[in-house]
């Protein structure tokens, strides 16, 4: 069975849209958590944000930004939450991945606010080893699946560290991190 926002994606859905191109619909959310809240989603299906390609994240962003700009000129709101649920677990009920823009004003009463608990020590010992160790990964799949990255590239970066060096025979702890070359480009 078709949900009604892959209908609404495709076109075929009633929906309320303040903004669409050829990848992004935005919709008023008719269930809303506040007047005018604006449902971001793709055209095409995914289910969750992880299966959401990388070349897209920009231009949903920036989809996010124009709602969120207008939302906040339209409604003279005080501020927005954007969220993303991403998972049963985290409130999806939907089986298409969505962005929402709600509107927010002092005092609302909109309880978004959760309470953070008291981890044990080796909890956060243990997440924080096993982030640690996917951000070395993640780093790398940036690299592979950026829109600039080419096998030229690749290429090139195999030989030459962050300063232009030939790299070549050392080991991979010998050579930095990508996000570390990252970080010093930054202005």
């Amino acid at each position: 069975m078709t949900s009604d926002y892959e209908l609404i994606g495709q076109g075929k859905g009633y929906a309320q849209v303040v903004y669409e191109d050829k990848h992004f619909v935005a919709f008023v959310q008719e269930k809303a958590i506040a007047p005018g809240q604006i449902t971001i989603i793709p055209r095409t299906k995914y289910t969750i944000l992880e299966m959401f390609p990388s070349q897209l994240l920009s231009e949903l962003f920036t989809v996010i930004k124009k709602v969120s700009e207008a939302v906040f000129e339209t409604l003279k709101c005080h501020g927005t939450n954007v969220l993303v649920e991403n998972g049963v677990s985290a409130g999806q009920d939907q089986p298409v991945m969505s962005v929402h823009v709600i509107p927010r004003f002092t005092d609302d009463g909109i309880p978004l606010e959760w309470e953070p608990k008291q981890l044990e020590e080796f909890d956060m010992d243990d997440a924080l080893s096993q982030l640690t160790a996917a951000a070395i990964t993640l780093g790398e799949d940036v690299v592979k699946d950026g829109p600039e990255a080419t096998e030229e590239d690749d290429e090139e970066s195999d030989k030459e560290g962050s300063d232009g060096k030939e790299t070549e025979g050392k080991s991979e702890k010998e050579e930095e991190n990508y996000l570390i070359q990252s970080l010093r480009k930054i202005p």
